[in-house]
């Protein structure tokens, strides 16, 4: 008896949410201007997001106080982010240290600690002024707040897979136009930082406006 009443609940709310992205996306069309709130990444960047799904790319440097002061209000966001999104983060390189955090990251996501480590190093360096600029002393902080040999993790930093992700997320970062961070990148399609959006609640504002925009699409 119960599936003669989920089918027109299912519709109904998928109808409430299809009017909701609708009226973000009216809202956002009145706020937001392409070229000057955000912009359009020509060509198209490839994404990894399933069918289905707008993928939404933020790009960070541990060493960046903006990405710093970001981060609660990117990680409120993740909480209630719509169904519909996929989520990943790209350490951005652009020069030697950037490379050292990026690798950090990528090993913290191999080794599958990233929800340990990743906003303590955020923490670490900009709340207690601690140094993690070495593969060395990040290996050493992220086996005391993960617990795992400090010496895995520093095998991993300097591994060939994690060198390899490493050139990826520069390829990455080329492919989406970018010049700075934090950023956002929509769908392969768009992107936008405090530059444009006007601060961290811009950003974020700009960033549900393009996947309304996307949705409707």
């Amino acid at each position: 008896m119960m599936k003669r009443y989920l089918h027109p609940i299912v519709l109904l709310i998928s109808l409430l949410a299809a009017q909701l992205s609708s009226a973000a996306f009216a809202e956002g069309m009145e706020r937001f201007q392409v070229n000057e709130h955000y912009m359009p990444i020509q060509p198209v960047a490839a994404t990894e997001a399933p069918d289905g799904k707008i993928e939404v790319v933020e790009f960070f440097w541990y060493g960046c106080p903006h990405c710093f002061n970001f981060e609660p209000a990117l990680n409120a966001w993740i909480d209630s982010k719509p169904d519909n999104v996929s989520f990943r983060r790209v350490p951005a390189i652009f020069n030697a240290q950037w490379a050292v955090h990026a690798k950090a990251y990528f090993a913290a996501e191999m080794l599958g600690i990233t929800e340990q480590v990743h906003d303590a190093i955020f923490d670490a360096m900009h709340e207690q002024g601690k140094s993690l600029n070495s593969p060395e002393s990040l290996a050493a902080f992220m086996a005391k707040k993960s617990g795992l040999e400090e010496k895995k993790i520093l095998n991993t930093i300097n591994s060939f897979a994690v060198e390899t992700k490493s050139r990826k997320a520069v390829q990455t970062v080329r492919a989406h136009g970018l010049r700075g961070v934090p950023a956002l990148s929509v769908a392969g399609k768009y992107h936008t930082s405090g530059r444009y959006a006007g601060g961290n609640q811009g950003m974020i504002d700009v960033l549900n406006f393009l996947i309304a925009k996307e949705s409707s699409q």
